[in-house]
């Protein structure tokens, strides 16, 4: 069954402290296919090499087969045990428990900036390559050097959206196909309203935090109506701080720090016993939530 987790950890959490056991982790997934390394390597130094025969802006915007294979590349999908839902400016606390996880259980964790490239640097360069606008008027040579690139606004609307959707199916991809989702609850992933406005009512300033938590609220709810009628199983964060998305964490199950340690002082004590294999580490989570 899936499962969602809300770890709040408290602002002294081990894992900011952590060391990790070894010098690579397949939790970056480059490790463990050479050829998907050297893919990868070539796509983040080259990435025009995407839009090698692609000369129109139509061609990219309006044919489905060149988004999805621009989206493959850019943004893979992987095998993961647990999606890493976080803020950016939690990024290391992130990989740190990337590192305790499979140290611990031999859980791989996927951490999206730590795999993708970033859907800005895409952006940049579908713009630069459809929508610049070319600087040739007298007039325009008047313009002061930082002020020599133009761009075509409704092209670059255009690139934009489409990058967005890419990153948006890709990261929703990953969630669904992950085996659990982590949601780091820390004051850069969730604001503190009951200081600001008075109210205990979640919010972030992310649209991609506030993307992946509806998505696992979905998967969620979906589960249970699954399970109630069969007895079966089923943006970047945002600079401007005056907007915000509700932060909806009641269907994740809270963790903390001492839950957290339990759990690999349980995993430890069981593994050779026949209790929490190695290959269910994360039923044995469940078992001291008490979770059925």
């Amino acid at each position: 069954m899936y499962r969602g987790f809300n770890l709040k950890l408290g602002d002294h959490t081990f894992l900011e402290a952590y060391q990790p056991k070894k010098q690579k982790y397949s939790y970056s997934f480059i490790s463990e296919n050479k050829k998907f390394k050297e893919k990868l390597n070539t796509i983040k130094e080259k990435p025009e090499i995407l839009l090698k025969n692609t000369k129109k802006p139509e061609v990219l915007l309006e044919n489905s087969k060149n988004g999805t294979k621009i989206q493959n590349k850019w943004f893979p999908k992987i095998e993961a045990d647990i999606f890493i839902s976080h803020s950016h400016k939690d990024l290391e606390l992130a990989k740190n428990l990337a590192y305790w996880l499979e140290d611990t259980f031999r859980l791989k964790s996927f951490i999206d900036s730590d795999v993708w490239r970033y859907g800005d640097d895409l952006i940049k360069i579908l713009d630069d390559k459809y929508s610049k606008i070319q600087n040739d008027s007298f007039f325009d040579s008047l313009l002061p050097k930082e002020n020599e690139e133009h761009y075509n606004y409704n092209i670059r609307n255009q690139t934009t959206s489409h990058v967005h959707i890419m990153l948006t199916t890709a990261l929703t991809n990953m969630i669904t196909n992950s085996k659990a989702f982590f949601f780091l609850n820390t004051s850069n992933s969730i604001l503190n309203n009951l200081i600001e406005y008075g109210s205990d009512e979640k919010k972030t300033h992310s649209p991609w935090i506030y993307h992946e938590l509806n998505v696992i609220k979905m998967i969620l709810k979906l589960q249970k109506k699954i399970i109630s009628s069969s007895k079966q199983q089923l943006l970047m964060e945002s600079i401007d701080e005056d907007l915000s998305y509700d932060a909806s964490l009641k269907d994740l199950i809270t963790i903390n720090n001492r839950k957290l340690k339990s759990w690999s002082e349980k995993y430890e004590q069981d593994k050779f016993k026949g209790g929490c294999l190695s290959s269910n580490s994360l039923g044995c989570l469940y078992e001291i939530l008490n979770l059925d």
